[in-house]
């Protein structure tokens, strides 16, 4: 009898499986575990952060304050924004003082908070600014980031995003570009809520030091005529539309009855670009 092999319906060896298929299904499994462990420790940087004592911050402020070092001697412009600050600090609790103004010499009209209780501003700003009034709360809006620690959580959460990224897939390669892309939105999402809280607090505090709530708005509506982006854009940018923030504001100005009353005309010495070039 002569020997026919039977057909066995396919090999045993190799896999029905698509090649393509596992891969997709590889990485989008990555992905979530690094997205899950991302929140999970996202989280717990910020738990940690919000338990840190004063002196780590000063610690660290002392490192950030490098790269912004200060002369010997304040400008005019300097000691003049100062004393803004300082009067706006006269209404927070004594744990709560202590902040200093820096100015920094940009055509960018933006302002920031630096560990170690220091505000940047830059010159752009100032030259922009129509009243002392728009510049207090610009100060506020800051202060607001200290009050809620804002600086130090968004640090905590990039330090999980660059540590994890490094472990898992290396710290130069297109797979980790990949993955810290897929968490932008939901990182900025984050800040736009701390930009939101940081509004607050700065209304409050301009309204509770000058006795009304003009100037305000003053920043972000200039801001508004530079803005080159639809609104829908800022979903995938730290900071909320120049328009949502306005008409928050405006909507808080009316439901808490604040006033609005005469700005103050900004210092002429900072007017003047009597800063500092580093």
């Amino acid at each position: 009898m002569k020997y026919e092999p039977k057909e066995t319906g396919g090999n045993v060896n190799v896999s029905p499986r698509s090649p393509i298929k596992e891969f997709f299904i590889l990485v989008g499994g990555i992905l979530g575990v690094a997205l899950a462990v991302y929140v999970i420790l996202g989280i717990a940087a910020e738990l940690i952060v919000s338990r840190l004592p004063p002196d780590f911050e000063t610690k660290l402020g002392a490192v950030y304050s490098r790269a912004y070092p200060e002369a010997k001697q304040r400008t005019e412009a300097e000691t003049c924004l100062q004393k803004i600050l300082d009067r706006l600090q006269e209404g927070l609790p004594p744990g709560q003082r202590g902040y200093r103004a820096r100015i920094v010499q940009s055509g960018k009209a933006n302002a920031f908070a630096v560990p170690g209780k220091n505000i940047v501003v830059y010159s752009q700003l100032l030259k922009e600014a129509g009243s002392e009034n728009e510049i207090a709360m610009v100060l506020a809006h800051e202060i607001g980031h200290f009050v809620n620690r804002d600086h130090l959580k968004v640090l905590g959460r990039r330090i999980v995003l660059l540590s994890m990224s490094m472990a898992v897939l290396g710290g130069d390669n297109a797979v980790t570009g990949m993955l810290q892309n897929s968490l932008f939105a939901a990182e900025s999402k984050f800040s736009q809520k701390q930009e939101r809280f940081a509004d607050e607090f700065g209304l409050r505090l301009l309204n509770a030091t000058y006795g009304h709530a003009a100037g305000a708005v003053d920043f972000f509506e200039r801001q508004e005529t530079k803005q080159k982006y639809p609104n829908f854009a800022f979903f995938f940018a730290g900071h909320p539309s120049h328009k949502d923030r306005i008409n928050i504001l405006k909507k808080l100005i009316n439901e808490r009855g604040y006033k609005i009353k005469d700005k103050i005309p900004v210092d002429s010495k900072i007017k003047a670009a009597g800063v500092r070039s580093f």
